[in-house]
């Protein structure tokens, strides 16, 4: 399926099962959840969130699903204790034909005292998205802690676009510092964004450079960073 056709670098993932599961519990209240033997998880419950009332929804009276395979990553946020994690969740419904192909979500959560509990989260991309082809935990602009980065796929009358997303995690909230489309096949307008990660660790998080290769043409280009903190 294309909504788990999914190339993650960076920072290793946590492959503890009961903590895995514990963090689902925590961000499905109330919901069945399965482990599969394919690493994803089954999920059924009441849509009770409005990022998932598109995906869960079938076209042409196909239905309404409750089913979610859900595919987790989790990780140590990268400041503060090991007491906090960054969950990145990527799924879609089953047994339908959706309107949306998938949903996409992130959540900051920590320990306090034996109860695990979501201190944020964050929707992403929501009643259009394809699929999340990329995902990157790793320090992008020098400054000793990771960034978030997701790659997604959109598609609007027949043409391929991509979006890329980065956050800064460095002050203990999802911090969106950058929003670009990376890459756009429409019919006489091919194009693509590669991210110049040396240049733009020398840039220490002020601006984020590409690499554009259009065509025989290739230049280079950066954006200033969206931060709410400089």
């Amino acid at each position: 399926m294309l909504v788990f056709a999914v190339k993650a670098f960076g920072a290793e993932p946590i492959r503890d099962e009961p903590l895995r599961l514990r963090a689902l519990m925590v961000l499905f209240p109330g919901m069945s959840i399965a482990a599969r033997p394919d690493g994803l998880y089954t999920v059924s419950g009441l849509v009770t969130q409005s990022n998932e009332f598109c995906a869960s929804t079938g076209v042409q009276l196909s239905g309404v699903s409750r089913s979610r395979v859900v595919r987790l990553w989790l990780f140590r946020w990268p400041i503060g204790t090991a007491r906090e994690l960054l969950a990145i969740l990527h799924y879609n419904f089953s047994g339908i034909q959706p309107r949306c192909e998938s949903v996409t979500w992130l959540a900051h959560l920590t320990w306090m005292n034996d109860n695990l509990v979501v201190l944020d989260r964050e929707d992403l991309f929501y009643g259009y998205q394809l699929g999340l082809r990329r995902l990157e935990v790793q320090d992008l602009t020098s400054d000793g802690f990771d960034e978030l980065l997701l790659e997604a796929t959109d598609a609007q009358s027949g043409c391929g676009y991509s979006y890329l997303l980065i956050y800064s995690l460095s002050e203990g909230f999802f911090d969106k510092v950058l929003l670009v489309c990376s890459q756009v096949d429409c019919g006489q307008e091919r194009w693509r964004l590669d991210l110049d990660i040396r240049r733009t660790v020398r840039e220490r998080g002020k601006r984020f450079c590409f690499v554009k290769t259009s065509q025989n043409k290739v230049s280079r280009l950066c954006y200033p960073s969206m931060a709410r903190r400089q």
